[in-house]
């Protein structure tokens, strides 16, 4: 239950440590645990919710306990590592795996932290839940890329294989190639001239970027412009925006 309350709410070893059958509010349609100001990290009292299941769970691990006495008997600070390397040794877990890396108290914190990011929790929110002062310390220090998350990052990506159409501003399909014409005939169609060669000369638009005041000059040519649904070689843009 120890290792489980730290992995669903990221408290610290020493927050544990200070937690009575008081600290829980567990008949609640939100239950929650708080941590008193005289142990929070920021000095203040800290209340964190509970999933239900664990809720139901510490209600039953709490029956006939006294409201002052401690939840976990946690030993003293120097000797948590020797029991975490104990238990570990029973769940058959590395203390140190391949990358040097220890899976000591804390890292059930990063633990706690990591799995809101793997579950799309918006970083503001894992910010808050983490209790931290800043969302730098929250995303570069705590939150760490799981196994298997890169690939489905690919995975999730649009197939490219498959020829896509654009919808011009009339509601018409159009195909990749006429993109630019899409573009120009949205932003207000630029002079385009044809060269004694039969090529088409580069066409200029004034184009309002995400409705600010100033207008940015950019190409809309089909040349310029290159085929879409990847990055383009759009010298005259002053900001990147995608094609697709």
């Amino acid at each position: 239950m120890l290792y489980r309350l730290a992995a669903e709410t990221g408290l610290r070893a020493n927050e544990l440590r200070s937690l009575t059958p008081a600290s829980f509010c567990l008949d609640s349609s939100e239950p929650s645990v708080t941590v008193l100001a005289a142990y929070s990290k920021r000095r203040r009292d800290d209340s964190l919710p509970l999933k239900g299941e664990t809720a139901a769970a510490l209600k039953r691990f709490l029956d006939s306990r006294s409201a002052t006495a401690p939840v976990f008997n946690l030993p003293c600070p120097c000797n948590i590592v020797r029991m975490l390397r104990a238990d570990l040794r029973t769940a058959k877990i590395d203390y140190i795996d391949d990358a040097g890396r220890y899976a000591d108290f804390h890292s059930l914190r990063h633990s706690f932290i990591s799995g809101l990011a793997a579950a799309k929790v918006h970083p503001k929110i894992a910010q808050t839940l983490a209790r931290h002062s800043s969302i730098e310390l929250t995303m570069n220090s705590y939150t760490h890329v799981l196994r298997g998350q890169e690939s489905e990052a690919i995975l999730s990506l649009p197939d490219l294989s498959v020829a896509q159409r654009a919808t011009g501003t009339d509601g018409r399909s159009a195909s990749r190639g006429h993109l630019a014409d899409c573009l120009a005939e949205k932003h207000g169609r630029g002079a385009t001239s044809v060269g004694a060669d039969g090529r088409r000369g580069t066409s200029k638009t004034k184009l309002r970027i995400n409705g600010n005041r100033g207008e940015t000059t950019v190409y809309t040519s089909k040349a310029e412009l290159g085929r879409a649904g990847v990055e383009p070689a759009t010298h005259g843009f002053s900001v990147r925006c995608s094609t697709n």
